[in-house]
């Protein structure tokens, strides 16, 4: 029974709070050293926070309760993909193939939610299902190897790691890269299905397959993208991926053919691949062991800002010129991200 306004508020304040506090996960690891405790307890944190959430009935209530799920939930990711780069690293494990399988679980997870809502409606036990999932997650996570991340007799300093990652131009070379590219492409992305409807006249099954095309072939490639690199280097990987993101969101924009359109689709596993494993094994690369934590959750508090700025300016774009416009301002962005790994020499990997 809210008001839009108050919805609008709900999320917002989420965000907001969840871009300020997600590189504070990073920093807190890295100074307490505590990596694994910590990924634990914002699991479980989050779980609470989802099972007051869903209790809540005042607006207030909810605002408060919605924030802390959010704040909690923002921690798990970055700790996670730090502690499983980390592990694979020190193993030489490929990345890409634990990686996969979470991609494979996004992939399950939403055939699930999506059946759970046809038997059950908006009133579906969609949180109790997250909560529930979120504790079996934490009690796996007591069987986790212990990962020396940071041995270092030196605490590490909140401030002086941010200070020192911001002034290491290979990290910032990939924050950068990442505005240009993956976030570009992942905030256009959700003006797709309203394309489809809209300016290709499918029915509503299209954004199902949409997602099938989009999502099952990027499972797979994920799990292979690591041999990839290996064999031909970062460089290669990079220009392959950008320049098919640039095709595709060239082809968005002109055709009129839905068929033509999912085969244009069928290139979104190459940047899913490079933003989701790539991107996680370079910093790792550029960046020292006892900052890796950090650098993870900066890069994620980036794009959660970034991505605030793009629906607000791709909204803006929707409004005035209609979804082809996105697409063709969205592929000139990717090429300016080709353009940058050409040219770049950020590749020759020295850890700063």
């Amino acid at each position: 029974g809210f008001t839009g306004s108050e919805i609008g508020l709900i999320g917002s304040v989420g965000l907001l709070a969840a871009m300020i506090i997600t590189p504070m996960w990073g920093m807190l690891a890295d100074r307490t050293r505590r990596y694994k405790s910590l990924l634990g307890l914002v699991m479980i944190l989050a779980c609470i926070s989802g099972f007051i959430w869903d209790m809540q009935l005042v607006f207030l209530n909810v605002l408060l309760a919605a924030t802390c799920l959010t704040v909690f939930r923002s921690g798990i990711n970055p700790l996670a993909d730090s502690l499983s780069v980390s592990y694979c690293s020190q193993k030489q494990y490929d990345f890409g193939k634990i990686r996969g399988i979470g991609s494979l679980g996004y992939v399950v997870g939403s055939f699930v939610i999506a059946n759970v809502a046809g038997w059950f409606g908006i009133e579906g036990p969609y949180i109790s299902v997250m909560c529930v999932t979120l504790l079996i997650a934490a009690a796996i996570l007591l069987f986790y190897p212990h990962i020396p991340m940071n041995e270092s007799r030196e605490k590490s300093s909140i401030l002086k790691n941010g200070k020192i990652l911001l002034k290491n131009k290979s990290y910032m070379f990939i924050v950068v890269l990442m505005l240009f590219t993956n976030l570009a492409m992942d905030s256009a992305g959700g003006y797709v299905g309203n394309h489809l409807v809209n300016a290709l006249g499918a029915n509503d099954g299209a954004i199902g397959t949409y997602t099938l095309i989009a999502a099952f072939p990027e499972v797979f490639f994920i799990m292979i993208i690591g041999n990839i690199i290996s064999r031909y280097g970062f460089k290669p990987m990079y220009v392959a991926a950008i320049a098919c993101q640039c095709i595709r969101l060239i082809g968005y924009a002109f055709v009129d053919s839905i068929p033509l359109f999912y085969m244009f689709t069928i290139v979104h596993m190459l940047m899913t691949g490079v933003g989701a494993v790539a991107n996680m094994n370079y910093i790792n690369k550029v960046v020292d062991t006892s900052m890796l934590t950090t650098a993870v959750s900066l890069y994620t508090g980036i794009y959660l800002v970034g991505q605030a700025l793009y629906t607000q300016l791709f909204g803006v774009v929707y409004q005035l010129y209609g979804s082809h416009m996105i697409f063709l301002v969205t592929a000139l962005m990717s090429f300016i991200g080709l353009v940058m790994v050409v040219r770049t020499k950020h590749f020759n990997f020295a850890k700063e």
